[in-house]
Parts: structure tokens; C-alpha cells; sequence
């Protein structure tokens, strides 16, 4: 199946386990969205970039790189009720299964924190963009767009062991869902792998600049244009 094209313009797009959308335009405007047949819904505070966990937790970053979490999500209130800032200054954040948030700094230096702790722990290695996964895996692409993959995480090493390197494409952006990596090449193509193991990128039909997937079957994606699209795999 393509491509398929929905009403609205963004910058940055994350779904989440239930089919949940959060997005942020060019203006930092923050929306919320339930599926491809839902309608927008503008959502309080400013954003650059958002991310939602596994656990519909929703964390993002401010024009001035500040981490803010959401609060108040519940399954009867999925936009949740205000914005609430963490300690620490970050350009990217990403949110796992156990909410543990990983994320870089405007000097790609990574850190990483528990949902409860109350300060962030450098992790060693420089990263652009990172992402973690519903099931904690951390992927990310540094500003050679080579691809890592964060070796030894478990529940009682949830900051793993080292960057593995992941070879045959080049990425300057990665997502990670259940078991799935996606990404884009510099020059807008999509690409695929299932984990880490012994696989292959596979190439996706399409343009895109970003993508993000979930545990739910279907992929988005803006272009270069700020349109949105899912893929229905």
C-alpha cells in the first residue's frame, strides 16, 4: 500500500501503542490526533519536536531546548492536562517503555534519566537524533549519519553497555517501533530493517524527511513540504 495522505501540516509527528498522534507545526503549535480518521486537536504549550511512549507518555522539547513531560493522561483523557518542565536542556528526547527518557544535547552529548529520577546521566558517545522503542531498544544516527544501536540494555542496565554500529545505510533520521527501524537518507529516501540482528535495509517507495512508528501497523511521515502521510504495512 503507498503512501497515504491526511489533512494538516507538520514539522515533527510521534504515534503511539493505540494509534494516537502528537505533532508540532512550524510555529511550535502542539496537536493531537486519534488515527488517520480522527480530526486535529490543538493542545496548550510550544514545541519543536514530541515524542509518545509506550504508555501513551508524551515528552518533548522547547524552542529554547527545554524538556517538558505531559501530565494527566489517562485512558479517559488522552491529551492529558498540563505541561510539566524537567531539569536539564536537550534539543531531542525520546520516551521508552518503563519511561525512562533518553535524549541529546545541542552539543550531541547523550543523557539518559528514570521517569522518577531527579537528574540526567551522560551516556558516553555523540548523537544527533535518538529514539527509543516500546521495548527500550535505543537507536540513533550521529552527524555522519551513521547508524548506532545501544548493545546491553536490560531492566537492571537500563543505560546498556556500548554503540554498535549498524552498517548499510545512511541515516540522518531514525525511528524505532516494535521491533521495527525506520529511517531516512539525506537525500529523503526510506528505509527499514527488522532489530538489530543479522538483516538488511530495505528500501520503502516514497520521499520523506521524517518517520516514526509504533506497535500498531502503520508508519508516518512528513516530506519536505510538511505533508503528512501514513503507510499501512
Amino acid at each position: 500500500m503507498p503512501w497515504q495522505k491526511i489533512d494538516g501540516l507538520l514539522t515533527h509527528i510521534s504515534s503511539g501503542p493505540q494509534g494516537e498522534i502528537w505533532g508540532v507545526n512550524a510555529n511550535f503549535e502542539i496537536f493531537h490526533r486519534v488515527g488517520y480518521y480522527g480530526t486535529w486537536q490543538r493542545i496548550d504549550g510550544a514545541l519543536k519536536m514530541v515524542d509518545v511512549g509506550a504508555n501513551g507518555q508524551v515528552v518533548g522539547c522547547t524552542p529554547e531546548n527545554e524538556v517538558h513531560i505531559r501530565e494527566g493522561i489517562t485512558p479517559h483523557n488522552p491529551v492529558g492536562t498540563h505541561w510539566n518542565k524537567l531539569k536539564g536542556s536537550l534539543k531531542y528526547v525520546s520516551i521508552g517503555m518503563d519511561g525512562r527518557l533518553w535524549g541529546v544535547n545541542s552539543f550531541n552529548n547523550i543523557y539518559t534519566r528514570g521517569m522518577y529520577d531527579q537528574r540526567w546521566t551522560q551516556v558516553k558517545g555523540n548523537l544527533r537524533r535518538i529514539h527509543v522503542s516500546i521495548t527500550g531498544e535505543v537507536w540513533g544516527t550521529n552527524t555522519f549519519n551513521t547508524v548506532y544501536y545501544r548493545e546491553g540494555i536490560t531492566p537492571q542496565n537500563p543505560t546498556g553497555d556500548s554503540w554498535t554500529s549498524v552498517s548499510g545505510c545512511s541515516l540522518n533520521h531514525i525511528a524505532v517501533g516494535n521491533g521495527e527501524v525506520w529511517g531516512v537518507n539525506p537525500s529523503g529516501k526510506v528505509y527499514f530493517r527488522s532489530g538489530a540482528g543479522v538483516t538488511r535495509w530495505m528500501k520503502i517507495p516514497g520521499n520523506m524527511k521524517i518517520v516514526h512508528c509504533s506497535s500498531s501497523n502503520i508508519v508516518w511521515g512528513l516530506n519536505e513540504a510538511n505533508e503528512i502521510f501514513y503507510y499501512q504495512r
